[in-house]
C-alpha cells in the first residue's frame, strides 16, 4: 500500500487480490483494529489513524463508517516486517494461479506479544497481555546469543497506572488505575485500569454507587 486510502477502498482491494473469503464488514473492522492507538489497543499500530478510529471512552467499538476515515502504512510497519525479507517468503496461488499474499508473514519481534490476543478461535480462549517492545526485543537478544531469557511483565503504551504480579500466581496479573481525594465528599480519577472503558465505567460502576460507596444490584 502506498500512500493513504479509505478504509473502504482498502478493504475492497485485500477482497480482490488476496484469497479473503469473508464478509467485507469484517474485513474493515480488522483494518480499524490494527489502526487504532489509544491506551488498551495496540503498542504498536501498524496502519495509521486518519480520522475517527474510535477511542477509550467505549474501547473503539464506535469508529467512523469505513467510507469516512482514511489509512495508511505506520512507519513501524516495514521496519517490522522488513522488506528485505519479502522474497523469502512462501507466497500462495488463487485458483488461477496467480501469485497472492504469503503463506504467512514474519516480522523481526512477535507482534502477538507487543499488542496481545484477545478472544475465542477454534474452541480455544487466548488472552494475551501486551507488552513492552522494548523489553521483547531485548529478550529475544538474549536468545540469539544462549542465554537466559527473563520474565517480563505487561505494558500498555500510554497507560499511567500501576500493573501489578498476583502474589498467588506468577501467570497473572492486575492493573490499577489512579484515584485521589480532593475532599471530604469528592474523588478525582485521573486513570481507569486496563480495558475498563470509560462509559462502562460511568454507566455500571459510577451511577450504580450507593450513599456508602457500595455498588447497587
Amino acid at each position: 500500500m502506498k500512500g493513504q486510502a479509505k478504509v473502504s477502498h482498502l478493504a475492497d482491494y485485500i477482497s480482490e487480490q488476496t484469497a479473503y473469503h469473508h464478509g467485507k464488514s469484517s474485513l474493515q473492522t480488522t483494518i480499524i483494529k490494527l489502526a487504532q492507538d489509544f491506551v488498551g489497543s495496540n503498542n504498536i499500530n501498524l496502519l495509521e489513524p486518519i480520522g475517527q478510529f474510535g477511542n477509550r471512552l467505549d474501547g473503539g467499538k464506535s469508529p467512523a463508517a469505513a467510507c469516512y476515515i482514511y489509512t495508511k502504512l505506520s512507519p513501524f510497519a516495514r521496519l517490522i516486517y522488513h522488506p528485505d525479507d519479502d522474497a523469502l517468503l512462501e507466497y500462495l496461488n488463487d485458483e488461477d494461479r496467480k501469485k497472492i499474499e504469503p503463506k504467512w508473514y514474519v516480522p523481526i519481534i512477535p507482534m502477538i506479544l507487543v499488542n496481545g490476543a484477545r478472544g475465542i478461535g477454534t474452541g480455544w480462549s487466548t488472552s494475551i497481555p501486551n507488552f513492552n517492545p522494548t523489553d521483547i526485543i531485548q529478550d529475544m537478544k538474549r536468545r540469539i546469543k544462549g542465554e537466559t531469557m527473563i520474565l517480563i511483565h505487561p505494558w500498555y503504551h500510554g497507560f499511567c497506572g500501576e500493573i501489578k504480579q498476583n502474589e498467588s500466581s506468577s501467570n497473572k496479573y492486575t492493573s490499577h488505575g489512579i484515584i485521589s481525594k480532593t475532599n471530604d465528599t469528592h474523588v478525582l480519577i485521573t486513570e481507569l485500569p486496563i480495558c475498563k472503558w470509560t462509559k462502562d465505567y460511568i454507566s455500571k460502576t459510577l451511577n450504580n454507587l450507593g450513599e456508602n460507596g457500595t455498588i447497587r444490584d
